[in-house]
């Protein structure tokens, strides 16, 4: 179970059917800077956090469940940049709940866990269904055998 925690941040990179928000919306009310680049006030800005989460510039083999990746080597450094998956936000912005929500997912899943165990029904990746959230389009190729 303490290897549980690190699933958790991958299934939120989107390489498992993740329900990673489709994009984080900005109206810049004054002109501003990005990147060397000019952007007018008022000029809607659109960030797909999903299309970089799968770029294998971030990632190596994004596609592919690695856990591992999450972990810290020992000097304490993540092997992937902190700041790339942030499904709270950060900074002033940072929503409230989020360790409330970490919480009941470690929980839960750990629960679940202790409860079941999970087998792959099907090998090919499920397809995702773009809306507010990303979500499976089928149901997902997961069995829960109950454990004795």
């Amino acid at each position: 179970m303490h290897r549980a925690g690190d699933c958790i941040p991958e299934g939120e990179e989107g390489n498992v059917n993740s329900e990673v928000g489709e994009s984080v919306q900005r109206l810049p009310q004054k002109d501003l800077v990005l990147s060397g680049f000019h952007v007018p006030a008022g000029t809607y800005l659109d960030l797909n956090p999903y299309l970089w989460l799968l770029n294998d510039m971030y990632f190596n083999d994004p596609l592919v469940l690695h856990p591992e990746r999450w972990l810290r080597d020992t000097a304490g450094t993540l092997a992937v940049d902190p700041y790339i998956l942030n499904p709270f936000s950060i900074g002033t912005r940072m929503c409230a709940g989020r360790r409330f929500a970490e919480q009941d997912l470690y929980v839960g899943l750990c629960r679940l866990l202790l409860k079941y165990r999970l087998e792959a029904t099907d090998n090919s990746p499920p397809r995702q269904e773009w809306s507010v959230l990303l979500k499976p389009k089928t149901p997902l190729p997961i069995r829960f055998i109950a454990r004795e």
